[in-house]
């Protein structure tokens, strides 16, 4: 149950967090990066310097995953709010703004859990980001 707590508290921080950047935002790269510093390279960050970060993540604490599942359909749900107005330049590349979140959020937090260092994550994110971005040019 903590850790399912620690999860929600920390996801909604961040959704908030980027919910108030979302505003200042005009371009999509604007758009994603104030998903991705928010969500991925803080939980990135905090999971570097935390002690048991390895212990929590990989908890088969069913309440703890029940709450990364939750987050993570918060996350895709924002995300493609990102996207919508882009759907047009999608549907050119038979995609759509639902599909394009949900690859989004799983590629990112893959990315986080998997990269060296920081160096690392920035190069990942990078390429992520330059992929989802061509997508929504015709």
């Amino acid at each position: 149950a903590l850790v399912a707590r620690c999860v929600r508290y920390l996801s909604d921080k961040n959704l908030a967090a980027v919910r108030e950047d979302l505003a200042n935002c005009e371009t999509l790269g604007d758009k994603l990066d104030a998903y991705i510093n928010n969500t991925v390279v803080k939980s990135f960050d905090l999971m570097e310097t935390a002690v048991d970060s390895a212990q929590i993540v990989s908890s088969n604490n069913t309440a703890g995953q029940d709450a990364l599942t939750a987050a993570k359909r918060e996350q895709t749900a924002l995300v493609e709010e990102i996207f919508a107005p882009h759907s047009q330049a999608l549907l050119q590349h038979n995609e759509k703004p639902e599909t394009i979140a949900r690859f989004v959020v799983v590629t990112a937090m893959a990315i986080k859990a998997s990269a060296k260092d920081r160096p690392d994550l920035e190069r990942l994110i990078a390429s992520l980001r330059r992929s989802v971005i061509c997508l929504t040019k015709v």
